[in-house]
């Protein structure tokens, strides 16, 4: 038996995750963001964020935070690059209340980027039954200045990121696939023999 594995169908509930025409949902928590052209992971921009003066925590976050559903299990992911240097790197996944008052928060920590490669993020997040509003954060860990990139940030159900799906404005489903791998000018399936 031959089996072919799937991408699952999935929404990016985050509505400007590619930042195409613009930084909008997007704010600098301590520092300055740009829409900028010369380096993108997907499509033709990316936002790059800059920290001028040293300090911890500081970066890009989802300005007015997501509408999230209670006790569900959210999963964020964010590319990222550093524009210069080899900064630290924290994302996190914060809940608040409909009166954005604190509930809880989730972090991935301590990831040091390079400015060769674009890395993926990702922390899963269960909210509680007072949640209203999710915010996706990519900050400094430790005081430091940083310019860094982020691309491709995702929102979804589940406990998985699942490959990124564009959004530049509105939130965009997938519906489920093939796995497939471009080698050289040849696509292939990826498929699994089972005895």
């Amino acid at each position: 038996m031959l089996i072919y594995p799937q991408y699952p169908a999935a929404t990016n509930l985050g509505t400007n995750g590619g930042f195409e025409s613009n930084t909008t949902g997007w704010e600098g928590t301590g520092a300055t963001i740009a829409r900028i052209t010369t380096d993108a992971k997907f499509g033709a921009a990316c936002l790059e964020v800059t920290v001028s003066s040293a300090a911890d925590i500081a970066g890009a976050r989802r300005s007015a935070g997501d509408v999230v559903s209670a006790l569900t299990q959210y999963t964020g992911s964010l590319w990222l690059k550093a524009s210069t240097g080899m900064p630290t790197i924290t994302i996190y996944l914060v809940e608040y209340t409909g009166a954005d008052a604190f509930v809880q928060t989730n972090a991935l920590t301590g990831v040091v980027l390079s400015t060769t490669t674009w890395q993926r993020l990702s922390l899963t997040i269960t909210t509680s039954a007072t949640t209203g509003l999710l915010r996706m954060y990519a900050a400094t860990f430790g005081s430091q200045t940083a310019t860094f990139k982020v691309d491709g940030a995702q929102r979804e159900l589940g406990a998985v990121a699942t490959p990124y799906i564009g959004t530049n404005g509105a939130s965009a489903s997938r519906a489920q696939g093939p796995l497939t791998a471009s080698l050289g000018n040849s696509l292939v399936y990826a498929r699994a023999q089972v005895t």
